[in-house]
């Protein structure tokens, strides 16, 4: 299959335009950034798009002239982000920009073309070798040694500042037990002594309750005492023993 069909317009003058199974080829490619498939991508697309792609805003005749027309889009950027369902790649615009960055690498260094890494990696590297990036494929080896040494220093710097957390960690829980254990020696010494209080405070109210019945009965007493002279006084009793 060519990249591009020729069609003929109403008026008999032959136009060449693209392929829509080229849009198609790019969603495949997007499948999958490692390996080279998305370096297969960023050379499709910068075959095909050249005029588009360049520096400066491209005219609608040279988007028209692109699968991005053919699709639909007056842009690149509108095609990436449209859903897939609308004819578009469904891909973020932030994603691309990261993907050229990195070709930019690959289209200096050919080499990157055999280490079948990914364009995150690409940017990551260039920013951690920055203005010197490995001209070579040796240079480059050296650097993911690199890389992996000062990784294996990083997970022992965190496995050791784990392990120093986990025992402080013990440390503190120790100490939380033992002051656990005070507070429930604590707690149960002042339910004893509450207990104990409560015992008194009930002996005294029973105590208070029996001496309140007696003062009771002794003002009953009185009162009958009181009655019984009431009534020797009105049968005159007092008068016989007076004058007796």
């Amino acid at each position: 299959m060519t990249d591009f069909e020729l069609h003929t317009e109403t008026d008999g003058v032959p136009l060449q335009r693209p392929n829509p199974a080229n849009a198609d080829h790019l969603r495949d490619l997007l499948g999958a950034e490692s390996g080279d498939q998305w370096v297969d991508f960023m050379d499709y697309v910068n075959e095909h798009l050249a005029d588009v792609l360049k520096r400066g805003a491209p005219s609608a005749e040279a988007i028209k002239n692109t699968f991005i027309g053919q699709a639909g889009f007056d842009s690149w950027t509108a095609m990436i982000e449209s859903p897939v369902a609308n004819g578009g790649l469904g891909w973020k615009k932030s994603a691309w920009n990261s993907w050229r960055k990195a070709f930019l690498q690959v289209r200096k260094f050919e080499y990157l073309r055999e280490v079948e890494t990914t364009a995150s990696h690409i940017n990551t590297v260039y920013r951690e070798t920055k203005p010197d990036f490995p001209a070579y494929r040796t240079e480059w080896d050296a650097h993911k040694r690199k890389r992996e040494v000062e990784q294996g220093e990083r997970q022992q710097k965190s496995l050791k500042a784990a392990q120093e957390a986990v025992a402080g960690m013990k440390d503190r829980l120790e100490v939380a037990e033992t002051n656990l254990g005070n507070l429930k020696r604590d707690a149960s010494r002042r339910g004893v002594e509450h207990a104990d209080l409560k015992t008194k405070y009930d002996e005294l109210l029973k105590d208070f309750g029996k001496l309140e019945a007696q003062v009771g009965r002794l003002n009953t007493a009185k009162t009958n005492f009181k009655n019984q002279v009431t009534a020797l006084k009105n049968r005159g009793v007092w008068a016989r023993l007076i004058n007796s």
